[in-house]
């Protein structure tokens, strides 16, 4: 894997991260990647070979994201993912013929090998981003008599999005994605980080 994965070491600025465990069939593998995580500042709280002391792992961090293979010494990926707490990841990594038409589903990403640290780095970042939101919603259903958004505030939320596709060139996602991580950045809610984008433009597409 140390040959063919092409990561690349870059340093980035991060959010708050989660635990990370590392599992791959190879111990180079293994080492190759708890090594550009931990130089590039995330925190890798295990790493091991097999499905079972990953698992192990997960059960008592409580939370965070497993990245793996397809393969591991014991088990495949999708008896691992499972079995995992429902607070735990996966970003899977491997060649598009080495997994066997596995398919991303929730809670279950996929990346091709070979791939930059710098996409890899997104892609974790992502996943965060995502569980966060997820964390969110569910501290909404546990408040009682929480609303949904109002149409106000989803209006200055399509208003953000456009500015950035139009001023950025964002897609849509992209767009969703930097409101995301701007609003987790802030402290504030998703609409009031939209709202204060439009603020900063000046923009005026309500």
């Amino acid at each position: 894997m140390a040959g063919e994965t092409g990561l690349g070491t870059v340093l980035i600025q991060q959010m708050h991260f989660p635990n990370i465990v590392v599992c791959f069939y190879k111990h180079s593998d293994t080492d190759l990647i708890r090594s550009l995580l931990g130089r590039n500042g995330y925190r890798v709280a295990y790493s091991c070979m097999s499905g079972a002391k990953a698992l192990e792992a997960c059960y008592k961090l409580g939370d965070g994201i497993v990245v793996c293979g397809y393969r591991l010494s014991d088990m495949l990926c999708t008896e691992l993912f499972d079995d995992l707490p429902e607070e735990f990841d996966m970003l899977m990594l491997s060649s598009p013929g080495a997994r066997e038409g596995l398919m991303p589903r929730q809670r279950l990403f996929i990346m091709d090998l070979p791939v930059k640290f710098s996409a890899f780095a997104g892609e974790l970042e992502m996943i965060e981003s995502v569980r966060e939101q997820r964390r969110m919603l569910r501290r909404r259903q546990r408040q009682p008599g929480k609303q949904s958004r109002t149409r106000e505030e989803n209006e200055y939320i399509n208003a953000a999005k456009r500015l950035l596709m139009e001023r950025r060139s964002f897609s849509e996602q992209q767009a969703h994605r930097y409101l995301q991580q701007a609003a987790m950045g802030s402290g504030s809610s998703l609409p009031e980080a939209a709202q204060k984008l439009i603020l900063t433009y000046g923009y005026e597409g309500i």
